[in-house]
């Protein structure tokens, strides 16, 4: 049974404090002066146990504000790489999270599927039309790591489908994609991915094993900086889906929610938690559903001195006193009607004047902002104000704010930083299957995390858009298995640059040096020849298709429709 607080009056205090060592509770709090007011020894004392404790009443505030003790902060933050290969490149931060474990589990489950889905298609009744059914290639991990290169450059370079990527129309056309992997192949991989052969797989089983292993790495690679916060995220997804979530303040409204801790400086996503409806994996049942996701996401960092940043969502008295029994400090907005907040709270507030109520290491503080009324409750900030940085354009005087108000405004947008660097250049496609697409959420997220170590690991700054090209080219460079290059075929597609400009015949030569031949593209294309295929040993090098000389040539050059 988890035991819970009892909070004592003052004489309760002095009593104990009086009796015998055995008898007397010890402060879990160093206390530590601070410039806003003086506190009092026998104030100090705050957490006490007792499994017959009352719940948290809203009748024992005070308007008497005194400091508050500060907590040492004990984490040793930093970057921990445990790697016996040199870690360098922008390639070897990818890798320390997508490590060969993970490729394999998807590589093993994609041929898996694969294999599943050509036994099933025999079964099946066939049109006359229709060919049979072939099994495709097992796939590799480097064929994998390749495939995700891909994704990743799709990320930069939009286009509306992926076959447009694969397009040999001039106007269209990407070379290097059809250069590192053919279209029917990529499509065959995307339709096979798969994460998981359990059969009656539901919910966040179909994808939770590799991203089980991805979050053991965000948190094992680096430990967060003092200063944290934990907010929700929105991945879109409008399809049908049973823990599909609505949130009109949110960009996309549609989609899965994810819980995140960040780190509130660099946005490093520390941890994270996929809501799945009543079957989210919470620790301690029964308290706020808030504060469960807060425990639950918090619980390899309690006791260690961190402050921590939240939102009104997550926020309510029972959680301060929980986070202060494990050594945690807490400051975030909350409602006015949560469970233990005081009775004699304001309904609004007065311009320029601070509401102050303290009790057992909490204050909870009420400021009017402009025309809204801010609540905050802290267990490390007192009611003084600080300047915020900018002057009132009519008097020229600093504007102040609570400090609590000043720190929640800079260290809150953690996951906001994060979000707004992913959402530039999103790695998710279109795709009938919700699993498939929230793993290509998390591969911006590994690509975040891995930028944000890369960049404190050289002490430099690289924005997303270099990072990502450079892991992009450092893949196929380490991971493309080379093969012999095909005879280029005749183009699909006429480049209307060949009307334009000065063209001369040439003589083909095959990648060895030696006389080849080409499809001539007039003879296979043109209705005024009659179409027909015939190979010759000429081509236009600027237009780089095959052209009989004379009449081809001169058809292709000076035509707009041949």
């Amino acid at each position: 049974m988890a035991k819970r607080v009892k909070y004592l009056s003052e004489s309760e205090i002095s009593k104990l404090l009086n009796d015998s060592d055995s008898e007397t509770g010890e402060s879990s709090f160093s206390s530590t002066s601070n410039s806003e007011s003086d506190c009092s020894d026998d104030t100090e004392i705050y957490d006490y146990l007792d499994d017959n404790a009352n719940d948290l009443s809203a009748s024992d505030w005070q308007t008497d504000i005194k400091e508050l003790p500060s907590l040492e902060f004990s984490a040793n933050s930093g970057i921990y790489i445990n790697s016996s290969e040199p870690v360098e490149k922008e390639i070897d931060f990818f890798n320390l999270f997508f490590t060969n474990e993970i490729i394999e589990i998807i590589v093993d489950e994609t041929n898996k599927f694969s294999k599943l889905i050509f036994e099933k298609s025999k079964t099946e009744p066939s049109s006359s039309k229709s060919q049979e059914p072939k099994c495709i290639a097992e796939v590799t991990g480097n064929e994998m790591r390749v495939f995700m290169s891909l994704i990743i450059l799709m990320s930069i370079i939009k286009k509306p489908t992926i076959k447009m990527y694969f397009s040999s129309n001039p106007i269209l056309s990407t070379p290097f994609f059809s250069s590192v992997m053919s279209r029917n192949r990529f499509l065959e991989i995307l339709k096979c991915l798969h994460f998981t052969s359990k059969p009656d797989a539901k919910k966040l089983e179909k994808v939770n094993l590799v991203l089980e292993k991805l979050i053991k790495n965000f948190r094992a690679l680096y430990i967060p900086e003092r200063e944290i916060s934990v907010d929700e995220s929105l991945f879109p997804w409008k399809g049908r889906l049973g823990f599909r979530q609505y949130i009109p303040s949110k960009r996309s409204r549609y989609g899965i929610k994810i819980y995140k801790l960040c780190d509130s400086n660099s946005g490093y996503i520390w941890n994270c938690l996929v809501y799945t409806g009543k079957d989210t994996e919470l620790t301690e049942p029964g308290a706020l559903y808030g504060e469960r996701v807060v425990k639950t996401l918090l619980a390899d960092l309690e006791n260690k001195g961190y402050n921590l940043y939240l939102d009104r969502f997550f926020v309510s008295p029972e959680l301060a006193i929980h986070l202060l029994q494990k050594n945690t400090n807490m400051c975030g907005t909350v409602q006015r009607n949560r469970k233990g907040m005081p009775k004699d709270l304001p309904s609004h507030f007065q311009n320029d004047c601070i509401v102050a109520f303290q009790k057992e290491g909490i204050n909870v503080i009420g400021y009017k902002d402009k025309k809204k009324d801010v609540i905050m409750l802290t267990t490390f900030h007192g009611k003084g104000l600080i300047p915020t940085g900018k002057k009132n354009r009519k008097t020229g005087e600093d504007i102040k704010k609570p400090h609590c108000v000043v720190d929640y405004n800079k260290y809150m947008g953690g996951v906001d930083t994060g979000d707004s660097i992913m959402h530039h250049y999103p790695a998710f496609r279109k795709t009938v299957k919700w699993y498939r697409k929230l793993f290509f959420g998390f591969l911006d997220m590994v690509l975040l995390n891995s930028n944000i170590l890369f960049c404190k690991q050289k002490g430099i700054k690289m924005s997303s858009l270099q990072f990502r090209t450079n892991v992009v080219q450092q893949i196929i460079e380490r991971y493309k298995e080379t093969k012999p290059k095909k005879v280029p075929t005749a183009c699909t597609f006429a480049t209307p640059l060949r009307l334009t400009g000065r063209h001369f015949p040439n003589l083909y030569v095959d990648a060895n040096g030696k006389k080849s031949r080409r499809e001539c593209f007039v003879c296979k294309k043109s209705s005024l020849k009659g179409r027909k295929r015939k190979l010759t040993f000429y081509e236009c090098k600027t237009c780089n298709v095959g052209l009989c000389p004379g009449q081809c040539f001169e058809m292709y050059h000076n035509l707009q429709n041949f």
